[in-house]
């Protein structure tokens, strides 16, 4: 496992070799535990992870018999209907006895964007010396994810202005912009580039696809050309407020614009937009955004303001 899991870090007795000195039989404060046993509490009190970057906060109690030492442990892990995975194995024979331990463990290896509802199951098995064995067992249910990323207010010139160099946006990156021509940067990150913008003499100020065929490949025709990949964006033709973009905003979380349907009355391109319009999208990657539009050109040498949140 990579070196990320943090439950190595001290439950391979890493820690238990460390409370030696404050839980040997010579201490004073030391009680009598009948039997060895471990327990699994969720340190949230949630029972949940998240679909996007799952982590699992784990709370780790132990308790050994009196006059005992540990002789096997193993945590396992079990995704869904998959294999049991065993995340740590140790067979010895520990020379502590009459400890407990309560400690916190982060999983961070848990696999991205599994699907809502899927039980991620932890189980913990100890084995003292004289071969009693104890079993703890504590369940997740995966749900979604919900929050969001903000970018900054982002700056793109129009196909002849000379002035601001970027010209395409993505997600990607921290919402980075991408430049034209031979010597730009679109043409070797095409594929992170979700936004088009231009200023057309009937479409006006335009954010559209990169697939977009009778806007954003005309206008920028010689350039999208030599793309390898033309991302195709989804714009909806319902309308959403600046008050629901700010909201949003101030919340961090995605409810506004999780449940928008793409599958019908979506456009690869937003046309003439105005100030404080807002336009709901859709990228070829599957995430889900808004665009709020705090400024457009007047020609085609001018330049649009716009600010992104989108699912983290």
């Amino acid at each position: 496992m990579k070196n990320t899991f943090k439950l190595l870090s001290a439950f391979i007795f890493a820690s238990i070799i460390a409370l030696t000195s404050s839980c040997s039989k010579d201490d004073a404060t030391t009680t009598t535990v009948d039997a060895t046993s471990i327990t699994l509490t969720d340190s949230l009190i949630k029972n949940e992870i998240g679909n996007k970057k799952p982590m699992a906060y784990l709370l780790i109690n132990i308790k050994l018999a009196t006059g005992t030492t540990v002789k096997t442990a193993k945590l396992e892990r079990k995704i869904g209907t998959g294999a049991s995975e065993v995340l740590i194995e140790n067979n010895r024979i520990d020379t502590v006895s009459d400890f407990t331990l309560s400690d916190l463990f982060t999983d961070e290896t848990i696999t991205n964007n599994l699907a809502m509802g899927t039980k991620v199951v932890y189980t913990a098995t100890i084995t003292d010396s004289k071969s009693k064995t104890a079993t703890g067992s504590l369940t997740y249910t995966v749900v979604r994810g919900n929050g969001i990323l903000i970018s900054e207010i982002i700056e793109l010139g129009a196909q002849s202005d000379t002035i601001r160099e970027y010209k395409f946006l993505g997600l990607a990156n921290s919402f980075a912009t991408y430049t034209a021509g031979d010597k730009g940067t679109a043409r070797t990150n095409s594929d992170k580039i979700d936004f088009v913008y231009y200023y057309g003499q009937n479409d006006k100020n335009t954010l559209a696809s990169p697939s977009n065929t009778d806007g954003a490949q005309v206008i920028w025709g010689s350039e999208i050309t030599s793309w390898t990949t033309k991302n195709v964006t989804l714009f909806s033709t319902n309308a959403i407020t600046a008050t629901t973009f700010e909201t949003i905003k101030a919340s961090k979380v995605d409810d506004g614009f999780y449940n928008i349907d793409f599958t019908k009355n979506t456009t690869e391109k937003y046309v003439n937009f105005g100030i404080n319009k807002v336009v709901a999208f859709k990228t070829a990657g599957g995430k889900i955004g808004l665009a709020k539009f705090l400024q457009g050109a007047t020609t085609d040498s001018g330049s649009m303001k716009v600010q992104v949140i989108c699912q983290d």
